[in-house]
């Protein structure tokens, strides 16, 4: 693990007053920059918490003090080590005390202590059993202050920057025991960014792969922390823990047996690779990717609809004019572009007919690589109840569908109204439950006119496009 808490200006300090001793934890902040000390001596009466066997008490930061040029936040001394220092033991000594850090948190989750992101050199193991949580909001409003260094070792690498809740803390348990185990983390980086896109997108060497001792069901429970971390609770680690206390996580393999894993493991490491090149590069270039796509099959299509048009009946034959409405917009749930083709005339949809197009060119060519769709539609996700989703999945299509006649006769009017629903930037600091993915609540107002014995959409006027509230 890279300790970029080895440079002195990272590192708690033990301070000495009036023959009392303290502990002082770096702001980032100038000594010669009081402004800023300003704005956080508020911050100082937020609360953290000292939990131990016989229950919990609150913790509060004393004052500030300047020492080697910059302001440290102290209180008394406390002697223990905290969690940056745990992860450099052996996994055989570092485990009772991630033990005892979920204890804590299912401690302070039982009396409704909001769950805050973890910050290695914020938790503090004492010597005397107890788990001390300095003031969450206080450490991370500080950590933005300190260097880039220091974040990445000390909260990028082991946080998910899309969860939030129990979901994010059973994550990063499930990066703190790879580590023990491993020897590294799963999504290591020299870049923020960099690490934020390796969650996205990287396929985790499975721990069990990485070192072959490693029991399989241990490596599947942190695996499937890393991957679906939603469906994971503190009650389950700290089960899964206090059973491994006893089980043991390391079994005794033979060298055959050894050499077939790590194999294994030289090729799943390749495929991981690729895979995340290949992602990182849709993640940058995806819309010109299915523009180029979607020219390339438009103009190879051309002369196919002409013939079609011409010699084949539409799909939506026989429909009246709501079902041929319904048909369009529920064809982009489906990606069905043809029978949103066939509901339409004079260019009418165009932008939605080609956006299906080019989604689902994607679509397929995603599911060509890697067996598997992100793409969750829209009608599916609200009949599921709205789940969360971690990217890189995301909701994409139409949902709470309503279409009311407006004006009947030979030109029928529909009003129709939904949400839609796409893939959009991904936002650390957004509140919505679907990260990745962004809503819009619509109004058209539709019109149909009779083609022959079909009747078809000849124009859509939008009314209302508003941006979903969080």
């Amino acid at each position: 693990m890279s300790n970029p808490r080895t440079d002195p200006s990272e590192k708690h300090i033990r301070i000495t007053e009036d023959q009392r001793a303290f502990r002082g934890v770096p702001t980032g902040i100038k000594a010669d920059r009081p402004s800023t000390l300003t704005l956080l001596a508020s911050l100082k009466e937020h609360t953290g918490w000292l939990v131990g066997d016989q229950g919990c008490e609150e913790w509060h930061f004393s004052g500030f003090i300047r020492r080697e040029g910059q302001v440290f936040v102290y209180a008394p001394e406390i002697q223990g080590r905290d969690l940056g220092e745990i992860l450099l033991l052996e996994a055989s000594h570092a485990l009772p005390y991630l033990l005892r850090l979920v204890e804590a948190l299912v401690w302070l989750q039982g009396r409704d202590v909001t769950l805050f992101p973890l910050l290695a050199d914020a938790i503090i193991f004492t010597d005397d059993g107890k788990v001390l949580f300095l003031p969450p909001d206080f450490m991370l409003k500080i950590k933005d202050m300190r260097s880039s260094a220091y974040r990445i070792d000390a909260f990028e690498i082991i946080n998910h920057p899309y969860l939030k809740g129990e979901a994010r803390v059973c994550f990063s348990i499930g990066v703190l025991l790879y580590r023990l185990l491993t020897g590294g983390f799963p999504f290591s980086d020299t870049t923020e960014e960099g690490i934020r896109s390796k969650i996205r997108n990287l396929s985790v060497m499975p721990p069990h792969l990485a070192k072959p001792e490693i029991r399989q069901p241990v490596s599947a429970e942190i695996l499937q922390a890393l991957n679906k971390p939603d469906g994971f609770t503190l009650s389950r680690w700290e089960k899964n823990l206090t059973a491994w206390r006893e089980s043991g996580i390391i079994r005794e393999i033979s060298s055959q047996e050894r050499e077939e894993i790590e194999s294994r493991a030289i090729a799943q490491k390749s495929k991981a690779e690729k895979s995340l090149r290949r992602k990182l590069f849709l993640e940058t270039h995806g819309r010109t990717v299915a523009i180029a796509a979607l020219s390339v099959i438009v103009a190879g299509a051309v002369l196919g609809s002409i013939l079609s048009n011409v010699f084949a009946p539409r799909t939506t034959e026989g429909f009246t004019p709501e079902q041929v409405v319904e048909a369009f917009y529920t064809g982009i749930n489906s990606l069905n572009h043809t029978i949103m083709e066939d509901a339409v005339a004079q260019k009418a949809g165009k932008g939605e007919i080609n956006e299906a197009t080019a989604i689902y060119v994607l679509d397929r060519q995603t599911q060509a690589y890697e067996g598997i769709s992100y793409r969750v539609p829209a009608d599916i996700w609200d009949a599921e109840g709205r789940p969360d989703l971690s990217p890189p999945y995301y909701v994409h299509g139409v949902a709470d569908l309503d279409i009311r006649l407006i004006e009947g006769g030979d030109n029928p009017v529909f009003q129709v109204t939904y949400e839609k629903w796409g893939r959009g930037e991904v936002d650390e600091e957004s509140t919505t439950a679907v990260p990745g993915s962004e809503g819009y609540a619509v109004t058209d107002r539709v019109y149909l006119e009779r083609l022959r014995k079909y009747w078809v959409i000849v124009r859509i006027d939008r009314q209302k496009l508003e941006p979903l509230s969080s």
